[in-house]
């Protein structure tokens, strides 16, 4: 980085560097930088499949920085924006998840709104239909989205290879049938 910033490789490796040593605000720094930067597709490939951004997001907001965490998703999903794609299904879902968990209604009113994009932008991504149902199911109103939370489960049900931690976590709140 230090020999030439616009290396976008070489920030993506950085930022799971610093993530792995728990320098999460600096692995976020890394993250927003590679936004602005014209990567190969390969990056954003490299990036969906660790689930990176994700990660660094949700440890901030676990570190009490979810405002952080919320402006690097967003960053994210406005660099997608101007590289001429549309929504990103996995991010929405984590923006949509981190909110929810902070338990106050208007955020997980707004974490539902997330959730509802990612399931439209990505209908079968695992980590919407399963945040989704998982908080619509617990939500305020969960008895008018009961419907809904049944049609994620089915769906989910029917991906091949869902993640492991996720059907295990719909398994163990009772979602899922083990």
């Amino acid at each position: 980085v230090a020999m030439d910033d616009a290396y976008a490789d070489v920030r993506v490796f950085r930022a799971s560097a610093r993530h792995a040593d728990g320098d999460h605000a600096g692995a976020a720094a890394d993250l927003a930088v590679l936004d602005g930067l014209d990567a190969p597709p390969i990056v954003g490939d490299l990036l969906a499949a660790s689930r990176l951004r994700q990660r660094v997001a949700g440890e901030l907001a676990a570190t009490g920085e979810l405002l952080a965490a919320l402006e690097l998703l967003d960053s994210g999903l406005e660099a997608r924006k101007r590289a001429g794609g549309g929504p990103d299904a996995a991010l929405l879902a984590e923006r949509g998840w981190l909110l929810a968990a902070t338990r106050v209604p208007e955020l997980v009113e707004r974490g539902l709104e997330n959730l509802d994009e990612a399931v439209a932008a990505g209908p079968t991504d695992p980590y919407a239909l399963a945040y989704r149902a998982v908080v619509a199911s617990t939500a305020a109103s969960a008895a008018e989205r009961a419907a809904g939370v049944a049609a994620d489960l089915e769906a989910f049900a029917t991906l091949t290879d869902p993640p492991a931690d996720l059907v295990a976590a719909l398994v163990s709140l009772g979602l899922l049938d083990g």
